[in-house]
C-alpha cells in the first residue's frame, strides 16, 4: 500500500446523491491496480474514506493514469462534505490499491453474474469494462438494483456495453419505479434465480448494502451454490 497525490480533473452530480470523482495520479509514477480494488482517500485530518475504482486498469492507463471514484453522498458525513467540495485541481492524497475484492482469473465458471445496489456498481464497472476489454468469451450479466428512475445512473454506458458485446447483458431494477419504467421492478433478488445459468456455470460477484449481500447470498445458498463460487464486499 503505497501513498500518493492525485489532481481532481473533473467532480459532478449524477443523481441528487451520488457524485462522481476523477483524478489523475500524480505520485506514484508507477501506481496500478487490479479491477475491484479501491484506494483509502484522506478526507480531513487523520480521517481516511475507502472509495471502490470505478474504472478499468485499461482506461485508466489510456486516459494518463485516471481514477475515477463513485460516491453515494451522506448528510453530515465528513467524506461526503470533503467530495463536495472537491474541485478541478485541487490535490488529493490516498493510499492505495486495497482490497481482494478481485475477479477469479483461473475460474473454469463460463458465466459470471454481478448484482449491485446504488454506488456498489463502481468495482464492478471496473471488473466488466476489463473483462469485455480483454475480449473475454464467458456470458455476463449485470443486475443493477435502485430505488426510483432519478437514481439510475451509468445506464448510458452499460446499454453501450450491450449493444457492443454480444455476450454482455445489462439489467437496471427499481424497488420504487415512480413513472412508466419499462425495465425490471422490485429487488435484485426477486429476478435472481432466472440469471443464474447453472449451479456449477456460473460466478457470482456482488457490492452493495448489507441486507442485499446478506439476502442473496443466502438465495444462493439455499439453491445449492457453492460458496466459492461467491464473491461479495459490502458498503453503505
Amino acid at each position: 500500500m503505497k501513498p500518493g497525490i492525485a489532481t481532481v480533473q473533473k467532480a459532478q452530480d449524477l443523481t441528487p446523491n451520488v457524485r462522481e470523482v476523477e483524478m489523475r495520479v500524480r505520485e506514484p509514477a508507477d501506481f496500478s491496480f487490479k479491477p475491484g480494488q479501491f484506494i483509502s482517500v484522506t478526507v480531513a485530518e487523520k480521517v481516511m474514506r475507502p472509495y471502490s475504482l470505478a474504472i478499468s486498469p485499461e482506461e485508466s492507463a489510456e486516459n494518463g493514469a485516471l481514477l475515477r471514484i463513485c460516491v453515494k453522498l451522506q448528510d453530515g458525513g465528513i467524506g461526503s462534505g470533503f467530495l463536495r467540495g472537491l474541485r478541478p485541481g485541487d490535490a488529493v492524497n490516498f493510499r492505495g490499491p486495497l482490497g481482494r475484492f478481485t475477479i477469479q482469473p483461473e475460474s473454469p465458471r463460463t458465466n459470471l453474474l454481478f448484482i449491485a445496489t446504488g454506488t456498489g456498481i463502481s468495482p464492478l464497472r471496473s471488473m466488466i469494462t476489463h473483462l469485455l476489454a480483454n475480449g473475454t468469451k464467458k456470458n455476463v450479466t449485470l443486475l443493477h438494483g435502485l430505488r426510483s428512475e432519478e437514481d439510475v445512473f451509468y445506464s448510458d454506458l452499460f446499454s453501450r456495453l450491450a449493444e457492443r458485446h454480444a455476450n454482455f447483458t445489462y439489467r437496471p431494477t427499481l424497488s420504487r419505479p415512480k413513472g412508466e419504467w419499462q425495465g425490471l421492478v422490485g429487488r435484485c433478488t426477486a429476478h435472481l434465480e432466472h440469471y443464474v445459468d447453472g449451479l456449477q456455470t456460473t460466478e457470482t460477484y456482488m457490492c452493495g448494502n448489507d441486507a442485499m449481500i446478506n439476502e442473496v447470498v443466502r438465495k444462493l445458498t439455499d439453491l445449492g451454490f457453492p460458496k466459492e463460487q461467491i464473491h461479495n464486499e459490502k458498503f453503505g
